[in-house]
């Protein structure tokens, strides 16, 4: 595996990405470069994607606990009809991600880049409460399940340019 990395860089390194089914349960992705991975209907039990470069990755359908997107690149990723439960979002990039049909519980997105992202269909759960939106970031474009208001939620407007 050949590594092209500079420092605050997102990461270059090329790996399989069709993970598909897979049990990922422990595994560590932490700055790999995982672009259009296929993580479809995978069970990611505690497994670790900090400082990961998922741009476009797929999880739809997936298990995913206990699990940890901390400053993961995740823009246009897909979380639709998954489980997620207990995951850690915290200043990850999920500009127009989508989590429809997605079902979140204890789900942590503090200060994440939510900007264009599609919450519309999303079961939040346990996840609006104890803080877990703070300083996270939308725009006139992320849409929000019905009756969510992220003023609420202590999150941050930011004008798209």
């Amino acid at each position: 595996m050949v590594t092209t990395e500079f420092p605050g860089s997102i990461p270059e390194v090329k790996v399989c990405s069709d993970f598909r089914f897979a049990q990922l349960s422990f595994e560590d992705f932490t700055r790999l470069a995982l672009q259009n991975a296929d993580f479809y209907a995978a069970i990611l039990d505690s497994t670790q994607f900090c400082d990961a470069n998922l741009v476009h990755a797929r999880f739809d359908e997936s298990l995913i606990k206990n699990a940890s997107f901390h400053r993961a690149h995740l823009e246009g990723a897909s979380f639709s009809s998954s489980e997620l439960s207990h995951t850690d979002f915290t200043q990850a990039n999920l500009e127009k991600a989508s989590f429809d049909k997605a079902n979140c519980v204890g789900v942590n997105f503090r200060g994440a880049n939510l900007m264009g992202a599609d919450l519309a269909t999303t079961r939040l759960g346990d996840a609006i409460a104890d803080n877990n939106f703070d300083s996270a970031v939308y725009d006139g474009s992320t849409v929000f399940p019905s009756g969510f208001n992220p003023q609420d939620h202590h999150m941050l407007y930011r004008e798209c340019v």
